[in-house]
């Protein structure tokens, strides 16, 4: 009994120091592990703070051009459209299929049915194209030469192939990034699960034919609202289901 009596104390003081490593505390359910906030799958930011289905993106204008994205109710993306009427994208699922069909003008174009696997991933389609994933879900490779690498859970390089009509044999290019450390990337379009493991941190640099940096503006929730890409001048903003 002395020995049980004895061995609760330092237990105790074990937990308390352990759960002291994080700078403020989780909320929403979270456990501090490792100086880091692990949320519950409903809610994610550094703290728990944000609820994922509060994360989804409602409408993202680039450069004068607005999309419409409508969930289902597991947050997946179930269509997409443009402001101006003239295309669109649908998305439905079963647990071993997506299907995405293009609109255009309200008529049928493409139809793309594409196989995933066990945790939600699309590992190949009915055009040809399969992909691979590392033990940690992210796309790492495909079967037209690209190539994903990541570290710390971002994606650091990607290399492709592209060609174009004056030039139809395939160059080699890529993009490199950079990351703020303490800074997650809260925009949800619905296409996480679909895509495998995505980056966790917010892009803060990219380089191509030269360096450039994102810069980015918040709301009130923590969230962006505006986002410019200093590599082309790209204006972004975006609008989110409250």
């Amino acid at each position: 009994m002395k020995r049980l009596l004895l061995i609760l104390p330092i237990a105790i003081a074990l937990l308390a120091s352990s759960c002291k490593k994080c700078k403020e505390e989780c909320q929403n359910g979270g456990i501090c592990s490792n100086d880091a906030c692990e949320c519950t799958q409903t809610y994610m930011g550094k703290n728990c703070e944000i609820s994922k289905m509060m994360a989804l993106v409602k409408t993202a204008t680039v450069n004068g051009t607005t999309f419409e994205y409508k969930y289902d109710s597991k947050g997946r993306r179930i269509m997409v459209s443009w402001s101006n009427g003239t295309s669109s994208y649908t998305y439905s699922y079963t647990d071993s299929t997506a299907l995405i069909i293009r609109f255009n003008n309200g008529l049928p174009t493409d139809t793309i049915k594409y196989i995933l696997n066990s945790l939600g991933y699309a590992v190949s389609n009915n055009e040809g194209w399969t992909c691979s994933y590392d033990d940690e879900g992210h796309k790492v490779s495909d079967n037209s030469g690209s190539a994903w690498g990541y570290i710390n859970g971002n994606l650091i390089g990607y290399s492709f192939y592209y060609s174009w009509p004056e030039h139809p044999s395939p160059e080699p290019a890529g993009y490199s990034y950079t990351y703020y450390k303490d800074t997650l990337d809260t925009r949800d379009m619905g296409m996480k699960t679909f895509n495998g493991v995505e980056s966790k941190n917010l892009v803060k640099s990219g380089s191509k034919y030269g360096d450039y940096t994102f810069i980015y503006e918040y709301d009130s929730k923590g969230r962006i609202v505006k986002g410019r890409n200093g590599y082309d001048g790209g204006n972004y903003t975006y609008t989110y289901f409250d």
